[in-house]
């Protein structure tokens, strides 16, 4: 689905948010929770690619912390993806990320 050429993304801001987790999750809980999402609507960030393009949530497990956001990863240049947590280090890169879904974001409405 091709955008507008004026159509600018206005109505929709980045966030991101870091949740730490108590206890690091066995491997068995991870893909379960992984499921979960995946049932609800969510995509695999390791089998399905990143949209850049559209808006898209995430959640991502990483380092015992869970990251939860929202991006649109074409305002990211290619040297992010070294900073470690930001978006485009976690769903692009996906260095040492245990288990990353997303989907597409609704634009906030006024």
């Amino acid at each position: 689905m091709a955008r507008a050429q004026d159509e600018q993304y206005t109505r929709f801001r980045d966030w991101q948010t870091c949740v730490p987790v108590r206890w690091a999750p066995p491997r068995y809980e991870l893909i379960q929770w992984r499921k979960r999402k995946e049932r609800a609507g969510w995509k695999d960030g390791k089998r399905f690619v990143v949209l850049r393009r559209r808006p898209i949530e995430y959640c991502a497990v990483h380092d015992g912390r869970i990251w939860k956001g929202a991006t649109l990863l074409e305002r990211y240049r290619v040297e992010d993806g070294f900073t470690k947590g930001s978006p485009a280090w976690l769903l692009i890169r996906q260095y040492n990320v245990d288990a990353v879904v997303w989907r597409l974001a609704h634009p906030i409405s006024f």
